[in-house]
Parts: structure tokens; C-alpha cells; sequence
């Protein structure tokens, strides 16, 4: 009696320990991430021309048959990782759609989220990317396409997010794009110079800059 209860017990841990078991097309999309997530460490550690689909995999811990299969060739490898860095964006403005406070106080929040956004690794390499394939058309080109989409759907994000602002559409298109504009050339100059120490100011004189165009119809 007690080996049989001792047994059923000794079952139910086991069984309880053992995480539960994931779809074949979660481990597909988690393979997917895993090689997208070291494609950004390879481009932001070794630039683009160096980043490989043998050296991603390597990164990933997976084989080079696993790249293949997830993605057609190096290059749809790097357009998606040029996605990846939007939409990290383009989600993290989605959380702000809902947050309630003056504007002043929404548009601290949106650029210090936008930072925050353009600062990390999958924007960085966006970035990196976007620029390095300017020699190649059919490369540019796609990825233009993917800059202009998220263009559009930040744009309509940002209106949600200020949609009281007392300024015309276009002056809030534009204040959007002005933050765009300078935290671009501010992550720009911080690859140039990481220890620069005005970041903290240029953050806040950007704040107070998208106020006034928020605020202020010319």
C-alpha cells in the first residue's frame, strides 16, 4: 500500500515538474526568434557587410539548415530584422495609446519610450541595416517599403496617442516625424561618441520640442 502511494506521488511530481509540452508551431516561431535575435547581436556587434547566415546560426546555437528553412536568403533575413526594429517601436507607442495625463506629461513618456525604443539593439540594427544597403537598389527598395509602412501605422499610433493636441494634422504628423528626425541623429551621434554626456539635455530639449509643435501652429 505505501510502495503504491509512495509510486502515485513520485507520478504527480513528475508529471507536475515537467513543463507542458509546446506545439510544433511554437517551436517554430520560437526558432524563428531565436536566429532573428541573433541576427541583431551579429549586425550590432560586427556591423552588416560582416553578418552572416553561417555566423547567425552559429550565435543561435542552431544550424545553418534552420536559417534556411525560417528564411529564404540573407537577405529576407535582414529585411526581417529591419521589421523586427519598427514594430518594437510601432508597440511600444500601441501601450501608449490608452495612458491618461496632460500632454505635457504624455509627451515626456512617448519620447522617453521612443528612446528607449531606438536605443535598443533590434532598432540599432534597423538602423544599421537600412543604411549599409543604400548601394543596392532592389535591397533599398524593400526595405523603403517597410520604413513606409510603419511610417504610416506610427503616424496613426501618434494621432491616438495626442489626439486632443490643438494643432492641425499635419502640424501633429509633423511633430512625429521631428522626434523621428532627432532621436535618429541622436542615436547617430552616440555610435559615434558613446560617452557623450549632453544625451540627458538633447532628451529634454526634444520633449520640449514636440510640445511647442503640439501646442503651436506656426
Amino acid at each position: 500500500m505505501i510502495v503504491c502511494i509512495l509510486g502515485r506521488v513520485s507520478e504527480a511530481l513528475s508529471t507536475t515538474s515537467r513543463p507542458p509540452r509546446r506545439s510544433q508551431a511554437e517551436r517554430r516561431e520560437a526558432t524563428r526568434q531565436a536566429l532573428l535575435e541573433a541576427a541583431v547581436r551579429c549586425v550590432c556587434r560586427a556591423g552588416y557587410a560582416h553578418t552572416t547566415t553561417t555566423g547567425v546560426a552559429r550565435e543561435a546555437g542552431l544550424s545553418r539548415g534552420a536559417v534556411q528553412h525560417h528564411f529564404q536568403d540573407r537577405n529576407d533575413l535582414m529585411a526581417c530584422v529591419v521589421e523586427l526594429g519598427w514594430m518594437d517601436l510601432i508597440e511600444r507607442l500601441r501601450d501608449m495609446a490608452s495612458f491618461e495625463g496632460s500632454l505635457e506629461a504624455r509627451v515626456a513618456a512617448v519620447v522617453d519610450h521612443m528612446w528607449e525604443s531606438y536605443a535598443s539593439d533590434a532598432c540599432r540594427a534597423a538602423v544599421e541595416i537600412t543604411l549599409a544597403t543604400r548601394g543596392d537598389p532592389a535591397l533599398q527598395a524593400m526595405h523603403v517599403e517597410l520604413f513606409d509602412a510603419s511610417r504610416r501605422t506610427l503616424d496613426e499610433e501618434w494621432r491616438r496617442v495626442f489626439h486632443d493636441a490643438p494643432v492641425s494634422p499635419e502640424r501633429l504628423r509633423m511633430s512625429r516625424r521631428l522626434a523621428r528626425s532627432l532621436l535618429t541623429g541622436t542615436l547617430q551621434q552616440l555610435g559615434l561618441d558613446p560617452n557623450r554626456r549632453d544625451l540627458a539635455a538633447d532628451i529634454a530639449l526634444l520633449k520640449e520640442t514636440v510640445l511647442h509643435t503640439l501646442t503651436t501652429e506656426p
